[in-house]
């Protein structure tokens, strides 16, 4: 993973992407169970935080209609 400034949802798509590969790797069909399960957690959170984060720029650029909005998230220097 990268630095302290990644978003959530990619950290999260980060660790379901190194479960997947887990999954090429492994030869177990129980550990192959185990690693789809949290494969599909963290891509599910990964969508979540998403929604979550879309919906907060929604909420922030309803809010100041008199004025432009730039989401949060595309700020510089402005961790999430």
């Amino acid at each position: 993973m990268k630095g302290p400034g990644m978003f959530k949802s990619q950290q999260y798509r980060a660790k379901a992407a190194e479960y997947d590969e887990l999954i090429k790797r492994s030869t177990d069909p129980d550990e192959v169970h185990g690693f789809q399960k949290l494969q599909h957690r963290f891509a599910s959170l990964a969508d979540n935080e998403q929604g979550l984060a879309d919906e907060y720029d929604n909420a922030v650029c309803g809010f100041r209609r008199s004025r432009p909005c730039i989401p949060i998230r595309s700020r510089p220097g402005i961790p999430i």
